[in-house]
């Protein structure tokens, strides 16, 4: 971090532009404040809050390769619920990628404000992230709780084949949600029909998300009370799968005081009487909420679930062992050419050996 900070410090336009009048411009800074006050405002969201996100999306960048990696390879893992746990982090992962893009763009150009959204590609990216995630975490908490009220029939009837067709229609859904989003820019007609879809995805997903944890505490609390009445493989079911339920229910925490005030923060300014462009200074204060919240799901992931922590130390050791059994495989190979001629993997053909024994061959044909 203390890198990126001298980084900006040398190189970037902004010491290089610092007496230029035009930069930074006034859209960077926050009209409704005194002008000496604007710039510190500005200097400590470019020099302080710009290299926190960048080091966080890396470090989220990381975390979710590794799990979905780990996580991809190891099939004996992939049931239902950690299937939808890497739809979850394939968003945070896109999160990730576009945190780093956008922070590169603002290092690197004189004219973007920091975590400014140009262009209908930038606003579909940003709204898909957004709807995708509320997407996944409302089938993830209903999953949750037919895991918890209906195990049996949890158990029979919910396959990896059932979980993958629900990642796809959240993210169809939420693509195209984005798409008429983003396509309203250009099209003024579809701003309505853009609000109602928007409004509607964020309902149907925070009540499915409220009344699916509310019944998953209750079954939780009623598997307390009659898990004496199950043995063998259906205790250690049931047990699994609360502790993929207590997994998620930090996940949700995570995302109430991260996620979820990145995503209202904006709305409450617009009602607060603010325009659009006073809240574009005010993007990199809130958005590291977003960056954040896409780090703290691998690593809860990590921490929380043994079988995923298994697959990531399996992963990482075949690729630190990787180059010792390469080495170890020529080295087999050189010593098998220095072995001497009269061993048996360098005998000749057997219509060149000398008999040794004739009078105890026997033909084939005689017996």
């Amino acid at each position: 971090m203390l890198f990126l900070v001298y980084l900006q410090a040398d190189t970037l336009p902004y010491v290089q532009n610092a007496s230029s009048p035009n930069w930074p411009p006034e859209r960077c800074l926050l009209s409704s404040i005194p002008k000496d006050k604007r710039l510190t405002l500005f200097d400590v969201a470019y020099f302080v809050f710009l290299p926190l996100d960048t080091l966080l999306a890396v470090m989220s960048l990381i975390c979710n390769s590794v799990v979905l990696a780990s996580i991809l390879r190891a099939r004996r893992i992939q049931r239902p619920s950690l299937i939808l746990l890497c739809s979850l982090s394939m968003t945070d992962l896109t999160w990730a990628v576009f945190a780093l893009y956008k922070n590169i763009q603002v290092l690197t150009s004189k004219d973007i404000c920091p975590k400014e959204l140009k262009g209908r590609a930038e606003w579909f990216t940003y709204l898909t992230t957004g709807l995708s995630t509320l997407g996944n975490l409302a089938v993830i908490c209903f999953d949750r709780l037919l895991a918890l009220s209906k195990p049996l029939w949890y158990r029979t009837s919910v396959t990896r084949s059932r979980a993958i067709k629900q990642i796809l229609l959240v993210w169809l859904v939420s693509l195209i949600s984005a798409g008429i989003a983003a396509a309203s820019h250009s099209f003024p007609s579809l701003e309505y029909l853009k609000r109602w879809i928007i409004l509607f995805w964020y309902v149907a997903c925070s009540s499915t998300i409220i009344c699916s944890c509310t019944g998953t505490l209750i079954a939780n609390r009623r598997h307390r009370v009659a898990m004496v009445q199950y043995n063998g493989e259906m205790h250690a079911t049931i047990k699994r799968e609360k502790r993929v339920a207590n997994t998620v229910g930090l996940i949700l925490m995570a995302l109430c005081f991260t996620f979820l005030p990145a995503m209202l923060t904006p709305v409450v300014l617009l009602t607060m009487g603010y325009s659009r462009n006073d809240t574009i200074p005010l993007r990199s204060f809130y958005a590291i909420l977003g960056t954040l919240n896409s780090l703290l799901n691998p690593l809860l992931n990590y921490g929380r679930n043994e079988e995923v922590r298994m697959a990531v130390r399996m992963i990482i050791r075949c690729q630190c062992t990787h180059s010792r059994l390469d080495d170890n495989r020529q080295r087999r190979i050189n010593l098998s050419t220095l072995r001497v001629n009269n061993r048996e993997t360098n005998l000749p053909p057997v219509w060149q050996r000398p008999s040794n024994s004739g009078s105890h061959q026997v033909s084939i044909t005689n017996l």
